[in-house]
């Protein structure tokens, strides 16, 4: 499999022109579409760079694979990601379940309601407070899964014989949200 570095992807982006995102081509539905996408290097890169980032995280391992154990389907999700101009910043995959199929009913998760995030807003305007949001990467990969899920590979990285036994949570599990919290 073909990938760069960080510091590759990094330059080639500083270097390259600024992409609109009126210009993009739709993203890939299925692994299987990249093949004939004009961003295919620059979307398997992003796969290959979110499989290592779940291998450095510990979020599964590797088990052999036999017919009694029930695997729920993955499938990659690609995405473009802009800058707060419209334009290209970067491109991104993730692992996702393909179905809402879970082991679990507890779907828990604590929300901010838009009426509360309102009032933040207006006394941090009221009294001329400074605010900041943060953003985590992989946020819902970090929270351990306390049941027995079962995985395939994901496309482009199947290893015959084998399959995934999550350790933590993936996206797409209907308990991650509350695992998470």
């Amino acid at each position: 499999m073909e990938h760069y570095s960080g510091i590759h992807t990094a330059f080639n982006a500083a270097t390259k022109h600024k992409l609109p995102q009126s210009t993009l081509p739709t993203p890939p539905e299925h692994y299987k579409d990249l093949e004939k996408h004009q961003y295919r290097l620059e979307f398997k890169n992003a796969a290959y760079q979110e499989f290592q980032a779940l291998i450095r995280k510990g979020t599964f391992k590797k088990v052999p694979w036999d017919k009694t154990l029930k695997l729920l389907p993955l499938r990659w999700v690609f995405v473009y990601k802009f800058d707060t101009d419209g334009y290209l910043s970067r491109f991104k995959a993730r692992g996702d379940f393909q179905t809402s199929l879970s082991y679990s009913q507890d779907t828990y998760a604590a929300t901010l309601a838009a009426r509360i995030f309102q009032v933040l807003m207006v006394v941090t305007a009221a009294f001329d407070l400074e605010t900041c949001q943060f953003d985590t990467t992989n946020a819902f990969t970090s929270a351990d899964l306390n049941e027995e899920v079962y995985v395939p590979f994901p496309e482009g990285f199947h290893q015959h014989g084998y399959c995934l036994l999550l350790l933590k949570t993936l996206y797409g599990l209907r308990q991650v949200p509350r695992l998470w919290h």
